[in-house]
């Protein structure tokens, strides 16, 4: 549903980019973990990064699941 969840909790996008800031205040090595369904829109994922991204956050990770065989 285009949603954006931190720690299991929907966010808006300010929240999201209001929330890496104050993180990175206090870790300036943290990183986001970005994990996306199947059904993700991609262009909502790319929103999500940029907003990271402004918030001034350089350290990413993707998380993947493996399709089951």
């Amino acid at each position: 549903d285009g949603q954006i969840l931190l720690n299991g909790q929907a966010i808006s996008d300010e929240e999201l980019k209001r929330t890496a800031q104050e993180t990175l205040a206090k870790n300036p090595e943290a990183q986001a973990i970005i994990a996306a369904d199947q059904e993700a829109v991609y262009g909502r994922v790319v929103r999500a990064i940029d907003l990271l991204k402004q918030a001034g956050l350089e350290r990413f990770a993707v998380q993947i699941e493996r399709e089951e065989q």
